[in-house]
């Protein structure tokens, strides 16, 4: 799959080249958003940080001091993700490794974790790093009790 382009005349800028290639998201859900901005011969991509974003809405990433709002809002996303039991520990997986339902548990077990890991902040990611596990229902308790 090729990756977007964004066209701009060189005569705008033409120290840079005339497309500027992005990665493709690996996620549906995405930390920033980017914005270009000309600036005569220069182009600045800035990324707004602050909010996190995804298909099912968005909500300011984790900071030390915004926990019961963006639990609250991630809460939300969860559930449109349909992931939200997984979180909560209500949905467990199921016996056998190799079956359709353990398959999807552990697509949406990958999905729940890598929204709870990515709408926080670095330093609260750089912690749940410290866990060792990619379980988001262990995540999701680590962060109730920090």
């Amino acid at each position: 799959m090729n990756a977007p382009s964004i066209r701009y005349p060189s005569i705008i800028a033409p120290a840079v080249p005339a497309t500027l290639r992005l990665a493709p998201a690996s996620h549906p859900c995405t930390l920033v958003s980017f914005f270009l901005r000309l600036n005569k011969h220069h182009i600045n991509i800035t990324t707004d940080s602050s909010t996190y974003t995804c298909k099912y809405g968005s909500t300011p990433i984790l900071s030390a001091r915004n926990y019961h709002s963006w639990k609250n809002n991630i809460t939300n996303l969860l559930t449109m993700d349909d992931s939200l039991e997984i979180v909560l520990g209500t949905e467990l997986a199921p016996a056998g490794n190799v079956t359709a339902q353990a398959r999807d548990f552990r697509k949406g077990s990958q999905r729940a974790f890598e929204i709870i890991y990515s709408s926080t902040e670095p330093s609260i990611q750089t912690f749940l790093n410290r866990l060792g596990h990619r379980d988001p229902h262990s995540a999701w308790e680590a962060l109730r009790e920090r």
